[in-house]
């Protein structure tokens, strides 16, 4: 039986539904040895869109603001909203920012600084790797102790081709361009992270959620192009996940090698003892190890 089910062509959409760890890496490794021009994304609940950290961030104060809207009416101006909120938070960052590393900076290159840093920015995070993607949609399921939930975390595999380079602004009022598509390396701006991440960044305007640009790209088309690869796990294997990308050194260490990736890569000691310990764990070194060897002889008294 196979560990993994591929479910057809949606309007450019491939739904791959994998039943282990195993299925993963088989329809990576079988399926998708020569996937020139793909790029993966990680999540950690497969029923979440695909948008940005300032899109998301915008609905849910719209939503704590707006009580009496509905969804619809949510969805209708999230995108404006987030469109000029950004350029007052980009405002704010680059200036003080530019002030700090003393030279002027362009909305590019602020954007893909800030973003490593925790910056809501409008754009989405992707990595040249399927591993790396499956680290981050399988880390916090371990993290937050959801191993045991009936539910899936989610690969996604994206075709370049939907993403030129560069696009003028311009070039989305007019009736050939619908939308405004934009991908930047993000590695080039020297970023350790995004380097290490193998990061992609890209970028809608307006913006929607990913998968319906993909929807409405294919729209028009006789036969719907492969341009979405949407690859579900289980819950229960992501321990597994975490173990075999820790020995292909796809980690916490790797992907942020600062101080923040040593300390979360230790933190998951706690989630699966074997996972990331070095040294000789019979006799890990303990709190007590916090305290002045002569205070230790005295409570031991």
């Amino acid at each position: 039986m196979s560990e993994f089910e591929v479910r057809g062509n949606n309007a450019g959409v491939i739904e791959v539904k994998c039943s282990s760890w195993l299925g993963f890496m088989s329809f990576i490794d079988e399926k998708q040895p020569a996937a020139h021009g793909l790029v993966y994304r990680g999540q950690m609940d497969s029923e979440w869109p695909i948008e940005s950290t300032l899109l998301r961030a915008t609905k849910a104060d719209l939503k704590h603001n707006h009580t009496d809207w509905v969804e619809q009416a949510v969805e209708r101006v999230a995108s404006d909203w987030a469109s000029m909120r950004g350029g007052m938070i980009m405002q704010s960052y680059a200036a003080h920012l530019g002030v700090q590393q003393q030279q002027s900076l362009t909305d590019q290159q602020a954007w893909m600084i800030g973003r490593h840093q925790g910056l809501l920015t409008p754009f989405v995070d992707w990595s040249r790797s399927p591993y790396v993607a499956a680290f981050f949609a399988t880390v916090e399921v371990v993290e937050r102790l959801l191993e045991r939930e009936d539910r899936e975390c989610v690969v996604y595999g994206i075709s370049s081709w939907l993403f030129p380079f560069q696009l003028s602004k311009n070039s989305a009022d007019n009736g050939n361009l619908a939308r405004h598509a934009l991908k930047v390396d993000a590695a080039i701006y020297g970023n350790r992270r995004a380097i290490a991440q193998q990061a992609i960044a890209t970028y809608l305007f307006p913006e929607i959620d990913i998968q319906a640009f993909v929807e409405e790209t294919n729209s028009n088309r006789a036969h719907d192009r492969e341009s979405l690869y949407r690859i579900t796990i289980p819950y229960k294997a992501a321990q597994q996940a975490l173990i075999h990308l820790n020995r292909m050194n796809v980690n916490y260490l790797s992907l942020f090698p600062d101080d923040f990736g040593l300390a979360k890569h230790a933190n998951l000691n706690l989630y699966s003892p074997s996972y990331a310990g070095t040294g000789n764990w019979m006799t890990p070194p303990g709190f007590e190890t916090l305290i002045p060897k002569e205070e230790s002889e005295e409570h031991g008294r």
